[in-house]
């Protein structure tokens, strides 16, 4: 069962690339059966990149996207013959935590190749085998932890083979999709299903703004490893790119997810112009507020985001925005703070949740003015704020 941010109760999402020589993912959001799952506490601030083309074949950003399908779906056995020629092994080392592996994909001819955040995240080194067996090394180029995504660059002596993106919005639930990756290190794996479904929301407490809107549910394996990898319709194009699964453990079942081609087409620019991406901030943390919540605490709304904490010098501080001042002292809320302002519409726009208060956020630039209307002791208020730029991780 989904909780109101679209996070499942009681279960855990994984991440997985796999460390070398084990089978454990690593958890990306661990949610227990209490208050803090139904309320799914998460960091509000950046929203996501804005919708822009991402380069292919060295073009312009138009002609990223892959042409209509006008032309009939191809066979499983063609989409992997003209697509695993792109898609790579991500080999890394990270110090005294040992080495890992995931996938990735060439996304430009010259060596620019597009994988998870989480693959190369606190990476010494980052290696790339490519279909033929030749391995390079690889420079992290840029990288977004709010979307889980990072771009490679290696030293490509000739054009490499590049999957082209899907024009976004062109997927349904009951479309045929395919999978090609690494899991538990096995190169050039191809596995297929369906879209489960659509629209549902990946977030991660430990990241400022990582509510990742529109994901993709698939039952087409993913396991460790598989992360980075892509996830193409039955034209050989990216739909989007494996990141989690949902399971009671360590391995694969049923249940997988994939970032959208539309957020990766929105990052990708920034991740090749600078290396990371431009997103505004508010800078506060806070809780969804639910029926259960609101009955428990007496809080005079059923709906909006009960602020948890308010970062210094952030924006959301020079707004006036109150955070929570006690801590609940029974075990179904142990970690939540109350006596916060509760956050019910942004430039008069209702806001119901954290995932509706991000995506509202993600539809500014930096330094953008707005108004929060919060409730505060029985008062409603306006406080007004200029949005900056999110700090970088």
């Amino acid at each position: 069962m989904l909780n109101e941010a679209g996070v499942p109760r009681g279960r855990t999402w994984v991440h997985p690339p796999a460390p070398a020589g084990s089978l454990a993912g690593t958890v990306l959001v661990a949610v227990a059966s209490s208050l803090a799952t139904l309320t799914a506490m998460l960091l509000l601030l950046p929203g996501l990149g804005r919708g822009v083309a991402a380069p292919h074949s060295g073009g312009t950003p138009s002609e990223a996207f892959a042409p209509a399908w006008s032309e009939p779906p191809l066979e499983v056995a063609e989409v992997f013959r003209r697509s695993a020629p792109a898609v790579v092994n991500v080999s890394v080392l990270r110090g005294r935590s040992g080495a890992g592996n995931g996938s990735g994909f060439v996304v430009r001819p010259d060596g620019l190749i597009l994988t998870n955040h989480h693959v190369v995240a606190d990476a010494s080194r980052v290696t790339v085998r490519l279909q033929d067996g030749s391995e390079l090394e690889a420079e992290i180029l840029g990288r977004d932890a709010a979307t889980d995504l990072a771009l490679l660059r290696v030293p490509a002596t000739a054009p490499l083979p590049v999957l082209p993106l899907a024009a976004p919005g062109q997927l349904a639930v009951g479309d045929r999709v395919l999978t090609i990756g690494s899991p538990f290190g096995f190169d050039q794996s191809l596995s297929a299903g369906y879209v489960s479904a659509l629209g549902r929301s990946l977030e991660d407490r430990d990241v400022w703004g990582s509510v990742i809107d529109g994901v993709i549910q698939t039952d087409a394996a993913i396991n460790p490893g598989s992360s980075g990898g892509p996830l193409l319709n039955a034209w050989g194009e990216v739909v989007g790119v494996t990141t989690a699964i949902y399971s009671t453990g360590s391995g694969f079942q049923g249940i997988g997810f994939a970032i959208p081609v539309a957020v990766v087409a929105g990052v990708l620019p920034d991740l090749i112009d600078r290396g990371y991406v431009i997103r505004p901030w508010l800078g506060a943390s806070g809780v969804n507020v639910t029926r259960r919540l609101a009955t428990m605490l007496s809080l005079p709304a059923h709906a909006g985001v009960l602020v948890q904490r308010v970062a210094d010098g952030s924006p959301a501080e020079q707004a006036g925005l109150v955070a929570g001042r006690g801590t609940l002292p029974f075990a179904e809320g142990a970690g939540l703070t109350f006596g916060g302002d509760i956050i019910v519409a942004i430039d008069g726009q209702p806001v119901g949740s954290v995932a509706e208060l991000s995506r509202a956020l993600g539809q500014h630039a930096v330094g953008d003015a707005l108004v929060l209307t919060v409730l505060r002791g029985g008062r409603r208020l306006a406080l007004r704020g200029i949005l900056a730029e999110a700090p970088r991780p």
